[in-house]
């Protein structure tokens, strides 16, 4: 690799220094508690106490078989927390920065039939944890450095020195392929199924493949091609399973350890393969290629000719409501959702463009709603519920995950009280709890799946009807003579039918790439096919004699089913250990401190040093840094607080400098800031924000700042801009007891068609002084600030301007090189200043072009990275140039 790609590389990375983790959970949630085991410390609110412990128990033995496969030892004391059931998200994730940090939510309800899971909470132990020990393992200087440092991505101390740099944390900038296949891997080894065991996973696995459109290039790479970072975990996965099946689990799990020692350069990934298996891993993705797709191709699907009615990219479930089948779909991930009915009468499809949130749809006094989980302004919760036109929910669903329904019976799985086991409701009457999702049938009878082991079994109330081996199977339709549910196939998963009359399984359609179906009529379906492009809803039609067929299953070869023996162990342990309450400011952990140093080429030595304390739940900050800039002659020290445990965000800081030049002045800034959303609903919300600082050594020097700033936006996952974004702010601010400002700023950014972004913005200043900035109330429009002009004196400015943008979808990756293209955004833009415009002094206007890419650094961190070349053509005429830079690392 070049050395200027190489340190351009670090210099992106070098934004991820001191980077600390967001708020984890909503502001105002309830209180935590704590306690200590071991290593790690165990973080929950009083409705978790028991899970915790629970928790803590199977950890521990989970860490213990995982020490032994990754051969490391986890540094440093990890901090594990349950969230509390106002944070309802089917997510959790697991960090090294700022220290081991693993974090789980109780909302997985609405991916309990995709992962094929037992339980929620083993599949997150066993995944997550498994990242923690990839990304844990570092060696030689990597473990020198950290133990001098603490927790930091990137350590560069004497930057005048080339290649004298450490990545502490090495296994960081692995690709996702090898990051979360292993962690899927780990999840399905347990005997608590895994999405290695999801029949629908498989067959949209295998149907990529049959395509053709999958290599080792789009494996390695984070691209915006379907099925996005989806599949750098389902090809992941079966690229492990793969590897395991071959080697061993702690045959692959040695790539993390001998990957751990290259601290210097990352991004060599051959090299730790090559070390662990004794293979090229572009030879074994090769040849997992190679044999995947002949597999792939024994895959039936349903035929080219058969009409596709809509196509989506996102899968939702249908539902058949009053003689109609209804679902959500979305064709692009970058325009809004569009809601689809198909009559079962007349056969027509109807598609309206609506605004709710992606998920099962239900009519609710005649409007339809989904149900999803999403944030809830008005309780300041994240909470599943019904969601209406505007993403607005409805109070009497909150905290249910709505299963089905119909007339007044409401079927439903209570969220608070499910963070691991689903309870199922009836109204208000508990019947049990459930595996899956579940349906009614017409006499309002409550039909759902639970697992024992590797057994499937189908329940109609608290009655079981058949059971079959497996961990997969979702119910799609109850009719008054048969059970249809999609189950696994051998290349995917497929419609099954159970006959109340023979109380015998069959197969029902012979296509393996079924994840959902609603019956139309005898032997005729509206099906869901998943492809190597999205979801495509077709008619289809099964044959009058049913395939003699049951799930098909077959046990992973790297399945030890130890979760029945771990479970076994736990349970005779009954230590409870001392439980403390949680404190924020009582919790702060050190995080880790970095030093940099430039000499000047006058023998100037300049440096900065930086180091942060956080506490598990990101409710606060504490950072202090020093730097001396011996070019311009300045010391400065910062100390700061920031806290978000509540709605009111609040900070204080304090800053010294010395300018020690010829005037030899000094400054001892204290500063104070508080930021209040005090309104959501649905995509609109308000909030106040404030700022104030006083020089304690010069009286005059006191500033402040307010501003109430209203604002509505939508934005869809792949797109680059908001869909839709309106923002207007107004303020007033004081500069050093002299000058009084009022403003107003605003923007609004407008995609067009298919990322054809216009924007508009404008900023206003009245001032009872000379106004000499701008440019700092809104930055939408690309422009230079005011005093570049050098401008007659005036105390009334406005600024507007406008701007078109194109985002061109066409990325160029690489297999080895570490650096891709994700898109590109050509821009133009102009702005007008007008000095005093009531009294019309005088114009500026100015124009230019833009230039921006979206860079994909290391195979997986987007970069954004751009030109601007601007002209002004009413002073000077002269041209400016400007070079941006953002990352989301």
């Amino acid at each position: 690799m070049k050395k200027q790609t190489l340190i351009f590389i670090l210099a992106i990375l070098l934004t991820a220094i001191l980077s600390t983790i967001a708020n984890a959970v909503v502001p105002n949630d309830r209180d935590y508690f704590y306690f200590e085991r071991g290593n790690y410390q165990y973080i929950f609110p009083e409705e978790h106490k028991d899970l915790a412990f629970k928790i803590s128990l199977l950890n521990e033995e989970i860490t213990n078989l995982y020490e032994q496969d990754f051969n490391w030892h986890l540094d440093g004391q990890t901090s594990m927390v349950l969230t509390s059931s106002k944070n309802q998200i089917a997510n959790a994730y697991a960090t090294i920065l700022p220290f081991n940090l693993t974090t789980f939510f109780g909302g997985g309800i609405e991916l309990i039939d995709n992962f094929a899971e037992k339980s929620w909470v083993t599949g997150l132990l066993t995944h997550e944890t498994a990242h923690l020990y990839q990304l844990n393992i570092k060696r030689g200087l990597a473990q020198t450095a950290h133990s001098l440092f603490g927790n930091q991505p990137f350590i560069w101390p004497f930057m005048n020195l080339p290649f004298f740099w450490i990545f502490p944390s090495p296994n960081m900038l692995l690709p996702k392929l090898i990051i979360e296949g292993n962690a899927v891997l780990h999840e399905s080894r347990f005997g608590n199924g895994g999405r290695l065991y999801s029949g629908e996973e498989n067959a949209l696995f295998f149907a990529t493949l049959r395509s053709d459109i999958m290599d080792k290039t789009g494996m390695i790479n984070s691209q915006l091609e379907f099925p996005y970072d989806h599949g750098k975990y389902l090809f992941g996965g079966h690229f492990f399973l793969y590897l395991a099946s071959k080697y061993s689990v702690q045959k692959v799990d040695e790539i993390f350890y001998h990957h751990g020692d290259n601290y210097i350069n990352p991004l060599i990934l051959n090299d730790a393969i090559i070390k662990a298996l004794g293979l090229d891993l572009y030879e074994l993705l090769n040849d997992f290629l190679t044999e995947k797709k002949m597999q792939a191709m024994e895959q039936k699907y349903i035929s080219s000719d058969t009409a596709i009615l809509a196509t989506t990219i996102s899968y939702s479930p249908m539902n058949k409501v009053n003689g109609q089948i209804l679902v959500m779909a979305n064709n692009d991930g970058r325009s809004p959702l569009q809601l689809l009915t198909y009559n079962i009468t007349d056969s027509s499809v109807v598609k309206k463009e609506i605004d709710l949130p992606d998920g099962k749809v239900f009519i609710v006094d005649g409007r339809p709603v989904t149900a999803t989980a999403s944030y809830i302004g008005k309780n300041n919760t994240i909470e599943y519920s019904l969601w209406e036109d505007g993403m607005i929910p409805l109070p009497a669903f909150n905290s249910k995950a709505v299963q089905d329904l119909k007339g007044q019976k409401l079927l439903y799985v209570d969220v608070p009280t499910s963070f691991d086991t689903y309870h199922l409701y009836l109204n208000d009457k508990l019947i049990g709890e459930t595996n899956s999702s579940a349906l009614l049938d017409e006499n309002e009878n409550a039909y759902y799946f639970k697992q024992e082991g590797n057994t499937r079994s189908l329940f109609k109330n608290d009655t079981t009807l058949f059971s079959y081996d497996g961990y997969y199977g979702k119910l799609v339709e109850i009719t008054n003579d048969n059970i249809f549910f999609i189950a696994s196939s051998k290349l995917g998963s497929s419609l099954f039918r159970y006959s109340f009359a023979t109380k015998k399984i069959t197969r029902e359609l012979p296509f393996d790439t079924i994840v959902d179906a609603k019956v139309i009529a005898t032997n005729k379906f509206i099906v869901t096919e998943v492809t190597a492009s999205g979801y495509e809803y077709k008619v289809v039609n099964s044959s009058e004699e049913s395939i003699a067929e049951t799930p098909f299953y077959q046990q992973l070869s790297i399945d030890t089913n130890q979760l029945e023996t771990l479970n076994k162990k736990i349970t005779s342990q009954d230590n409870p250990p001392e439980i403390k309450k949680y404190s924020p400011l009582g919790n702060l952990r050190f995080q880790g401190w970095n030093l940099s140093t430039v000499l000047s080429n006058k023998n100037a030595l300049s440096f900065a040093i930086a180091s942060a304390w956080t506490d598990p739940l990101g409710q606060n900050i504490v950072s202090l840094n020093l730097n001396r800039d011996s070019i311009d002659e300045n010391n400065s020290a910062n100390a700061t607080y920031y806290n978000s445990k509540y709605l009111l965000h609040w900070g204080v800081a304090s800053t010294f400098e010395n300018n020690y030049s010829n005037t030899n002045t000094n400054d001892l800034l204290f500063s104070l800031l508080a930021d209040l959303p005090f309104f959501q609903r649905g995509n609109i919300g308000a909030s106040i924000n404030s700022k104030a600082s006083i020089n304690a050594l010069d009286s005059e020097d006191r500033n402040w700042i307010i501003s109430t700033s209203i604002f509505k936006t939508k934005s869809y996952p792949l797109s680059l801009f908001p869909y839709r974004d309106i923002k207007l702010t107004l303020g007033a601010e004081q500069v050093d007891k002299i000058e009084q400002k009022y403003f107003a700023a605003g923007h609004l950014i407008y995609d067009l068609y298919k990322e054809n972004i216009f924007s508009l913005d404008f900023e206003l200043q009245k001032s009872n002084q000379d106004i000499t900035e701008t440019g700092y109330y809104e930055n939408t429009i690309p422009h230079n600030e005011y005093s570049i002009f050098n401008p007659e004196a005036n105390n009334l400015f406005l600024r507007t301007g406008v701007m078109y943008q194109l985002v061109i979808n066409q990325g160029i990756y690489f297999t080895k090189f570490p650096i891709g293209l994700r898109r590109i955004i050509p821009s133009i833009f102009t702005c007008g200043y007008f000095v005093n415009p009531l009294a019309k002094s005088y114009n500026i206007f100015t124009g230019g072009v833009g230039l921006d890419g979206e860079f994909l650094i290391a195979h997986n961190f987007p970069a954004l990275l751009g030109v601007k070349l601007t002209r002004e053509y009413s002073l000077n005429n002269e041209l400016y140039g400007e070079l941006t830079f953002k990352t989301s690392f």
